[in-house]
């Protein structure tokens, strides 16, 4: 008779047991469904950022790179890429990864995958370049002939005309004149 009660008293403390344990490997797997939703979430934030910067960065860089910059008293005077990156490995690290010559005064952006993009060094020439780009004098004027005076903010990428004027194409920024 003792068996007849014993055991259906354990088997319902081992179900009992059971489905606690179950609830608590539920629990778990919830957590952990949600904290990787949230890293994965934070990921793809990062990655849009870093893929926005590398956007601005190439784009003001095929910008600039065909530029002939016409140097002042103790300024240098060359192509804009060599005066903003003198150093032959970083200037070529710039045309490796983030922008392509195409040939006379054509460059383009070079097209990452977001794996690259992730990479360590990447980031840092990404960073290297927006930083040199913001030294630049934010405002820049280019006189077209008998055309408006279209002045240049390097930091929103952006034009804006004014009243008509009569001189030659000039690009002045950072003490230089482009022409």
């Amino acid at each position: 008779m003792l068996i007849l009660f014993v055991f259906p008293v354990l088997a319902v403390l081992a179900t009992l047991w059971g489905v606690y344990y179950s609830r608590q490997q539920l629990k778990e797997a919830k957590r952990i469904r949600e904290e990787n939703h949230k890293l994965f979430d934070d990921q793809r934030r990062e990655d849009n950022a870093w893929s926005g910067k590398c956007a601005r960065a190439s784009q003001a860089l095929c910008a600039l790179a065909p530029r002939f910059i016409q140097g002042s008293a103790g300024q240098p005077s060359g192509y804009a890429l060599s005066i903003l990156f003198p150093d032959p490995s970083l200037r070529t690290r710039v045309l490796s990864h983030l922008i392509e010559h195409k040939g006379g005064l054509d460059y383009i952006a070079r097209p990452l995958d977001v794996s690259q993009l992730r990479l360590n060094p990447l980031r840092e020439l990404i960073d290297l370049v927006l930083s040199r780009l913001r030294n630049l004098k934010p405002k820049t004027q280019i006189r077209q002939e008998d055309g408006p005076v279209k002045t240049f903010d390097s930091r929103s990428n952006s034009y804006s005309a004014s009243s008509r004027v009569s001189h030659p194409l000039v690009f002045k920024g950072a003490g230089f004149s482009c022409l």
